[in-house]
């Protein structure tokens, strides 16, 4: 067996990936984590940016957060990136939203500088166009095998931890079996049927666009589900296609649950009439409502405005 050793083996090198060496920057400890061992399995040819920067939405976390992620001791191993000209868009767009295109390319400058420091450090290895065929607990640690997705070439891998950020994906197979109402919907609308990847995506988004500019009507979209994907989306539709006019009813959302909002604080959800959350929806730490669970930024603009039409109505 071809066998390699390391302190802590990473499954994906996208933004999670990489979030528990920046948690480790921020407080100042990367160069001690980094000491322990480190091997990075990325499939795509360069860590950082992951998928995000493929999408046409703009982004549900705002600009400060992103050029957050630098934050640290003053001449730590990524301070020279804050003088970056992304970085200072980002900060100055503050409480603002960013294009995910704009984002990638940030996280994908952010990845390029770990790159370096995970290789330069004594066992350290990114290894790119690599994918984890399975990862099996062991008395002391993990045996993770991996494969060189180019040549086929097998390396297994022990390590003392093993950190899984593969991302998500969207299988047709797992599609085929969804139903609403009783209804299978592969079934029920066949080629009419899209999942979101399908549809954010920039060469989807084209298609979806060239697709309902020519139907010689108002088109009608119903979107499934109440996450944050479906409120984007309807968001996409409506101010994206300058060349495609819906009319009233043109866009719906199916929703399960009620939609949530997010809030600073819970005197500003009141303040605004919204009454909609409960104790255990209030982080017990920031006293946000909602905090990650609820619309933000575009989505949110939009769900309010569709709250505010219905109340009015």
């Amino acid at each position: 067996m071809n066998l390699r050793r390391t302190g802590v083996v990473i499954v994906g090198g996208g933004p999670a990936g990489l979030a528990p060496l920046l948690a480790a920057h921020r407080r100042g400890r990367l160069a001690d984590l980094l000491k322990e061992g480190f091997t990075v399995v990325e499939q795509s040819g360069a860590i950082g940016g992951g998928s995000i920067g493929r999408w046409v939405i703009n982004s549900d976390s705002t600009g400060f957060t992103f050029a957050d992620c630098l934050a640290g001791p003053p001449g730590s191993e990524l301070a020279a990136l804050r003088s970056h000209p992304l970085t200072k868009e980002f900060v100055e767009t503050g409480d603002g939203t960013v294009p995910l295109r704009r984002a990638g390319e940030f996280l994908a400058l952010v990845g390029e500088t770990i790159h370096e420091l995970i290789a330069t450090a004594p066992d350290g290895r990114v290894l790119n166009r690599h994918k984890a065929v399975s990862t099996q607990r062991t008395s002391t640690g993990w045996l993770t095998l991996i494969e060189d997705v180019e040549s086929g070439r097998e390396l297994t891998i022990e390590s003392r931890d093993v950190v899984l950020a593969t991302g998500a994906s969207q299988p047709a197979e797992r599609l085929r079996g969804e139903t609403l109402a009783g209804l299978n919907l592969v079934e029920g609308c066949g080629q009419r049927l899209l999942q979101s990847s399908d549809v954010l995506s920039t060469s989807g988004f084209a298609a979806v666009a060239a697709r309902l500019g020519g139907l010689g009507r108002a088109p009608r979209v119903a979107i499934i589900g109440g996450s944050t994907s479906a409120a984007a989306i309807a968001d996409a539709l409506l101010h994206r296609l300058p060349g495609v006019t819906f009319g009233p009813g043109g866009v719906t959302i199916l929703h399960r649950r009620p939609l949530r909002i997010f809030y600073p604080n819970v005197q500003s959800a009141l303040a605004d009439g919204y009454t909609e959350f409960g104790p255990e929806d209030i982080c017990p730490v920031s006293g946000r409502v909602f905090r990650l669970s609820g619309f933000r930024l575009d989505s949110r603009e939009l769900i309010m405005q569709a709250r505010y039409w219905r109340t009015a109505a």
